[in-house]
């Protein structure tokens, strides 16, 4: 059975699976498998340079795992003064139990938002490194989020404009720690209960 066959089989089924996606993946390669993968399933993102240029939407469960040296580059747009136009890369957005973690996740200029939390519940985003951002992670109406171990910073000079390390604007039980943040305006701002 042809690659594409077994992509579309595993998609049909809504099965658990594990996908892995090669090195040198670009546009839409990685939201094909992660529907590969189904619900609960994971996606293995093997080391080496995967891009892509638009946001990669995020709405049932599935574990995303970086190889040593899994790099994602996106090419968002940056924000405007307002939090209502967020370009993100990654887009969890009114599901549960997703977990992203061990990959380098990088905008090739200046973009928006590397990882944006949006009404979901129990998502787990665990030793990525984060940089050119304006937001590392940034958490809207979810709940029991994790951000544990990531490493989010901007290359010194790149963004003229406020960065956030990592911002909770609003949610229950979110846990925050042993998160590294350098040279944003503000590191870590957390709200909410």
């Amino acid at each position: 059975e042809s690659e594409g066959a077994a992509a579309k089989s595993a998609h049909t089924n809504r099965s658990a699976n594990t996908v892995r996606l090669p090195a040198g993946s670009s546009d839409g390669d990685l939201a094909a498998a992660i529907a590969a993968a189904g619900p609960r399933g994971t996606v293995i993102v093997e080391a080496g340079i995967h891009t892509e240029t638009s946001s990669v939407m995020i709405t049932d469960p599935v574990t995303i795992l970086g190889e040593e040296g899994a790099v994602i580059e996106f090419d968002s747009d940056p924000a405007t003064t307002s939090l209502s136009r967020i370009d993100a890369g990654f887009h969890v957005k009114n599901t549960r139990q997703v977990k992203i973690q061990g990959l380098e996740i990088r905008d090739n200029d200046a973009g928006s938002t590397a990882i944006l939390i949006e009404g979901s519940e129990h998502v787990s985003i665990e030793d990525n490194r984060i940089t050119d951002f304006q937001f590392g992670v940034l958490v809207e109406s979810a709940d029991h989020a994790t951000l544990d171990g990531n490493d989010i910073g901007m290359s010194s000079g790149r963004l003229p404009v406020r960065s956030f390390g990592i911002l909770v604007v609003n949610g229950f039980g979110n846990h925050v720690r042993n998160n590294t943040v350098s040279e944003a305006t503000f590191g870590i701002f957390v709200s909410g209960e």
